[in-house]
């Protein structure tokens, strides 16, 4: 006989959720954001680190062993600016973003008054208002 699903249930009182590592996970270090709005009413973030370009190529001498000697350096080539790894894209709705907001003010809130405990008062303020692009 097939159960009646009509009838009315207790509500939950609790709920269990595991959180598993998609084959994409991934550690990212993040330097800073860049985003805004999207087409379609969405916000966007695209987070990056920051790093100096890796040279394209490296000349070095020949030692008589046959072993890399010194680098002759004017035969470098590579970019001379800073590169700025663009690691995920993140898109979200209003909502989501603002709890997103409240949740990183909450923990970096948290940080700081763990770091005040150990003496370590560190003021990013100014600086953190310019990696927000």
């Amino acid at each position: 006989m097939s159960e009646d699903r009509t009838t009315t249930q207790a509500p939950l009182s609790e709920v269990k959720l595991d959180y598993i590592k998609a084959p994409t996970f991934k550690d990212v270090f993040v330097d800073g954001v860049f985003g805004g709005i999207t087409p379609r009413g969405y916000i966007q973030m695209a987070v990056y680190n920051e790093r100096f370009a890796i040279p394209q190529t490296v000349v070095f001498k020949v030692q008589e062993d046959g072993s890399p000697g010194d680098e002759v350096e004017h035969k470098r080539v590579a970019r001379s600016d800073v590169v700025r790894d663009l690691e995920a894209n993140l898109i979200m709705d209003a909502d989501l973003a603002r709890s997103i907001g409240t949740w990183l003010v909450e923990k970096a809130d948290a940080l700081d008054a763990a770091q005040k405990q150990r003496g370590k008062v560190k003021d990013n303020s100014e600086e953190s208002q310019k990696k927000v692009n």
